[in-house]
């Protein structure tokens, strides 16, 4: 008993040495509130007190809580249809006795009960286990709830890097939201399995009839939302008479292509088909020649220009898998469900030096511009107007109809060939999408028409591209009428194209770069700086110019003989590559949440980045092109970047849809702790789309190609055989003429 006093004691002691020390050394609100906490609600109390504690601190229940009270007290609204009544009794009445359809439905639910605060803001349940369930006549329904909840006495303080673990936890969801780089722990999605005869209309209201009583009485608002969209039952969905079509298109493309290639082999090994045999045979050979998988490939792996231009397939292969592993991640990884959210933010911001190079794109733009002057200047010499319109139609026809294929699959096959919870969510979007924007990117309008419905995102490159492409040929065709007019023309435009992005970003108060948070990065297209600046082909014309101007600089270069030596050809590279990556930096800076916007600054930024960004690709360009690159030209000059490199516009078209694919098939929210297997994820993806791009290539793109070049060649035969005995006839009759006189 006596050692029990002295313990007793003691603790007094101890209670009270605290509570003084924390008076006089900090006496501030978090020492007082401190002191409140142990010490007692008066200052000056030494003891503790439970009852004054409890007092001071009101019991609020937290979210997960009220969630597991809402899941237990769940019913349906009297109001829902008779069929849907009828079987969730049924249901209750089999959960009593643990039968194993209903113990399913039960289990393969999930609300959110556990890591909100963490980030888990996704609890996806268990799909494919809610999509099994057939018995009596009921069938599982997987829905994919959307609640957004508010507490009515939020906190409006600054945000701050690393929440006090001593605040409320309601302040810290608070601080959160406000923080982009953070994910909004207020948007909240679950899973609900219920009977298929209820709709999402009738598991609304019955959740909102659940739900709000409950999170009203703690001072919270709520709203439910169940998207059609996000509700899958386990019947497949009527397919329409479009992926029926496109469907057998594709398979008489595949069969003809096997047809065409088999005839190559069997006809053609080794020996050239001989003249004999007409125009019947010549067009038999036209066409297994273009479809031939035999063809195509010796075409793709052919080495048939100098080796100083395998440079170039050597950076579009780096290029492209930069923008293959930015696509994977702000595409295919920020915005889907994460399971441990809370490490992605924490490494965001080691994150934003490779989301600024995102801009990467504008090294295709950089190299279409330089081949435009590098290569057709000579031939726009030879051919005048006839040349331009040839080369505007010809690019019309290089992109589109092979585009038109990717777009045909968006709409009416994709949406049919996959499943998984965000499924038809994303490919719905996708294809609808398209459907909207297709039409306008043929005409080379889509980035003034809709421009927030851009076909799997990157329909607005195929119209920047051909509109740059009209507006190099045109400056093409003014320096082979006069150079001083042509180099005055060419820095024109690119004043008014950068004035346009610096008009547009400083008076909309946009950022100087497209910032891809991860709420953000779900909706992407109706983010005002991305359709104003980022899909704008202002915005890509000065990479596009500069490419132009390189080439250009590069045949001055030439004509005088100059060469760098090898002290020069390392000091600019170096320089530079430092260069880039010190504008590459800055621009991550506009990530900073905290930083002061600077309308000048922001605009300035977004008018000369894309060009300043790709700089250093101009700048080691001409140092290669001149002197080589030293140490590093057989590395550049590797005969393996040739085919990787011309397979770029495949890979790129079909990499969007690839990772949709593979993310929105997914069940379970990804897992980023294993950093190996992320990893691995990364890496894994560029190797299957360049797969995958080969086969589009040998079957789709190359076809296409080698058709149009065969009709073009055809009609260029007949119009030249038409002049020829145009003529022919005119000189007979002139003979005939001569004669009679």
């Amino acid at each position: 008993m006596m050692n029990l006093q002295i313990v007793l004691v003691y603790f007094l002691v101890v209670d009270w040495w605290f509570c003084e020390t924390a008076s006089l050394e900090n006496g501030t609100k978090n020492s007082t509130s401190e002191k409140r906490l142990f010490c007692g609600n008066d200052i000056g109390n030494e003891s503790f007190q439970t009852s004054e504690f409890e007092s001071a601190l009101p019991r609020k229940k937290w979210i997960s809580e009220l969630f597991y009270e809402a899941q237990t007290a769940f019913r349906l609204n009297p109001n829902v249809n008779v069929e849907c009544k009828r079987d969730f009794n049924f249901f209750k009445l089999h959960i009593r006795n643990q039968s194993t359809w209903a113990v399913k439905m039960l289990e393969s639910s999930e609300w959110p009960l556990v890591g909100i605060l963490h980030g888990v803001v996704d609890h996806m349940g268990n799909y494919d286990e809610c999509l099994s369930i057939s018995s009596y006549g009921i069938d599982g329904q997987y829905c994919l709830v959307e609640a957004m909840y508010n507490y009515s006495d939020a906190l409006h303080s600054e945000v701050v890097e690393m929440p006090d673990e001593k605040i409320s936890s309601w302040e810290v969801v608070t601080l959160y939201g406000k923080n982009p780089i953070r994910i909004n722990r207020k948007k909240l999605r679950f899973a609900v399995c219920i009977p298929s005869s209820c709709t999402p209309t009738d598991l609304k209201i019955s959740l909102d009839n659940t739900l709000h009583p409950i999170f009203n009485a703690h001072e919270l608002n709520i709203t439910i939302n169940v998207d059609p969209v996000l509700c899958k039952i386990r019947d497949k969905p009527a397919r329409p008479l479009g992926y029926y079509i496109v469907r057998n298109l594709f398979g008489a493309i595949f069969f003809l292509v096997i047809c065409s290639t088999l005839y190559d082999v069997v006809t053609f090994t080794g020996v050239e088909m001989k003249t004999e045999g007409g125009p019947k045979k010549h067009l038999i050979k036209d066409i297994s020649k273009s479809l031939s998988i035999k063809e195509n490939f010796r075409k793709l792996t052919k080495h048939n220009f100098p080796c100083e231009q395998t440079g170039i397939h050597f950076v579009k292969v780096l290029s492209m898998i930069q923008i293959i592993i930015g696509h994977h991640i702000t595409l295919a990884i920020f915005p889907f469900p994460l399971s441990d959210a809370f490490l992605a933010e924490q490494q965001f911001s080691k994150l934003t030096p490779l989301l600024s190079r995102l801009e990467i794109l504008n090294v295709f733009f950089l190299i279409s511009g330089f081949l435009t002057f590098h290569l057709d200047f000579s031939q726009m010499l030879k051919g005048g107007i006839i040349f331009l319109l040839t080369r505007i139609s010809n690019r019309w026809m290089r992109m589109i109809p092979t585009f038109t294929f990717i777009v045909l699959y968006a709409i009416y096959v994709f949406p049919y060939i996959g499943d998984g919870p965000l499924w038809n969510y994303r490919t719905m979007t996708e294809a609808n999408n398209c459907k909207e924007s297709w039409l306008p990117i043929v005409f080379l309008i889509s980035n003034f028409v809709n421009p927030e419905k851009s076909c799997l995102i990157f329909g607005w490159y195929i119209t920047a591209d051909i509109q740059l492409a009209i507006i190099g040929g045109i400056l093409l065709y003014i320096f082979t009428k006069n150079r001083k007019n042509g180099v005055f023309a060419m820095v024109l435009t690119f004043i008014t194209a950068i004035t346009m992005t610096f008009f547009f970003t400083f008076t909309k108060q946009l950022p100087g770069i497209v910032r891809f948070y991860f709420d953000k990065t779900k909706d992407i297209l109706n983010d005002e700086g991305f359709y104003y600046v980022y899909m704008a082909t202002s915005t890509r014309c000065g990479p596009y110019l500069l490419g132009f101007m390189t080439a250009y600089l590069l045949d001055i270069l030439r004509q005088k003989k100059i060469k760098f030596t090898h002290t020069q050809m390392y000091l600019f590279s170096f320089i530079s590559i430092l260069f880039g990556e010190a504008v590459t930096i800055y621009g991550s800076s506009f990530y900073m949440f905290n930083k002061k916007y600077n309308a000048f600054e922001n605009a300035l930024y977004s008018a000369l980045s894309p060009t300043l960004l790709v700089l250093k690709y101009a700048i080691i360009g001409l140092v290669y092109f001149t002197s080589g690159l030293g140490i590093f030209t057989k590395l550049v000059e590797w005969k393996v970047w040739i085919p990787l490199g011309r397979l770029s516009y495949s890979v790129f078209l079909i990499n969007i849809p690839v990772l949709l694919h593979h993310v929105s098939s997914q069940r379970r929210p990804v897992s980023l702790t294993n950093t190996l297997n992320v990893v691995f994820w990364i890496i894994g993806d560029p190797i299957l789309i360049y797969f995958l791009g080969l086969i589009f290539h040998l079957f789709i793109e190359a076809p296409i190609l080698n058709l149009n070049a065969a009709i073009r060649r055809r009609l260029l035969k007949c119009l030249h055989d038409h002049n020829s005995t145009s003529q022919n006839l005119g000189n007979k009759s002139q003979s005939s003429k001569n004669k009679g006189e």
